[in-house]
C-alpha cells in the first residue's frame, strides 16, 4: 500500500477551524483527509507567532469540543513548532530530515493574533497598526517559524487571512475601508516574505466574498463550512502543483476557478 501523504497544520483559527463551522466535525483536517491526506493539527484558536516557536495552552472550551485531541504534552501545553519537527524525525532519516521531505507539505496560518494584540492602535491609523505589528521582533520569528518548517518539509504554503463578513447586518461594515487597508499591508507584508522564501501563497482575502454571508460561519469574522471546502481543495490543488512562490486564490470560494499570480 502507497502510504498517504501528509500535511501538517500549523497556526491559528484559519487552520483550526472546527468551532466556528455549522459542521464541527468537517474541519479543514477532515476536509483534506477526505481528498487523500494523512492530516495533523498542530494549530490552535488562540495562538501567535511566539506561541508558534514556545507553546500555547489550548482555550479550554475547543478542548471540550473537538471530535480529536489537542497535541499536548505532560503539562497541558502545545509545542507546535518542536512537534511537527520531532513528528518527522520520528519518520525520516536524520539526512531526509535536513534536506525536507518533498511529499509532506505544512500549511501555516500566522499573524492574525498578532494584529489584533495590537488592535487598539488603529485609531491612529492602519498604518501605524501595522508598522507596530511588523517590528523586527516579529518579523525574525515569523522568519525562523518558516526556516524550521523547511528543515523537515520539502512544501510550505502560506495562507494569507481574509476580509470579515462586511454586507447587510454585519457589525463590521463600518470598518470597510480600514479593514481593507489592513489586509492590503498585511498581504504586502506576506507576499515580500513569500517571495523571499519560494514558497507559494494562499490569499483567502481574494477568496472569500466579504459580501456574502453564506462564506460565513457562526461567526462574522469565521469561515463557513463551503469556504472550508473550498481552502481545502486549493490546499489540495497547490501540494499536487507544487512550484514554489506564486499567489493562489479562488474567487467567491470557487475552487475550480483557482486564480495563480
Amino acid at each position: 500500500m502507497i502510504p498517504k501523504k501528509k500535511i501538517f497544520l500549523l497556526g491559528d483559527a484559519i487552520v483550526d477551524n472546527f468551532y466556528w463551522l455549522t459542521d464541527r466535525e468537517n474541519d479543514l483536517r477532515k476536509e483534506l483527509m477526505h481528498l487523500g491526506y494523512d492530516v495533523s493539527n498542530h494549530g490552535a484558536e488562540n495562538i501567535n507567532v511566539k506561541n508558534i516557536l514556545h507553546h500555547v495552552e489550548p482555550p479550554v472550551i475547543h478542548t471540550k469540543t473537538r471530535t480529536y485531541p489537542y497535541l499536548t504534552e505532560k503539562d497541558g501545553k502545545m509545542y507546535p513548532l518542536r512537534s511537527i519537527i520531532n513528528k518527522n524525525k520520528s519518520f525520516t532519516s536524520i539526512y531526509d530530515c535536513l534536506k525536507g521531505d518533498k511529499d509532506n507539505m505544512i500549511v501555516l496560518s500566522m499573524g492574525g493574533n498578532d494584529i489584533q494584540s495590537h488592535f487598539l492602535k488603529i485609531v491612529l491609523g492602519p498604518e501605524f497598526l501595522m508598522k507596530s505589528v511588523l517590528s523586527q521582533d516579529f518579523i525574525s520569528n515569523f522568519e525562523t517559524v518558516i526556516k524550521s518548517c523547511s528543515s523537515v518539509s520539502g512544501k510550505i504554503v502560506l495562507i494569507s487571512t481574509y476580509l470579515p463578513y462586511l454586507g447587510p447586518e454585519s457589525s463590521y461594515a463600518k470598518y470597510s475601508n480600514i479593514s481593507k487597508t489592513l489586509i492590503r499591508l498585511w498581504n504586502d507584508f506576506i507576499r515580500d516574505i513569500a517571495r523571499k522564501y519560494n514558497i507559494p501563497v494562499l490569499d483567502l482575502s481574494l477568496t472569500l466574498n466579504p459580501n456574502n454571508r453564506k462564506h460565513y460561519g457562526t461567526d462574522d469574522t469565521r469561515m463557513s463550512n463551503l469556504a472550508n471546502t473550498c481552502m481545502a481543495k486549493s490546499i489540495d490543488y497547490i501540494h499536487k502543483n507544487y512550484s514554489g512562490y506564486r499567489v493562489y486564490y479562488a474567487p467567491d470560494c470557487h475552487h475550480e476557478t483557482l486564480v495563480m499570480e
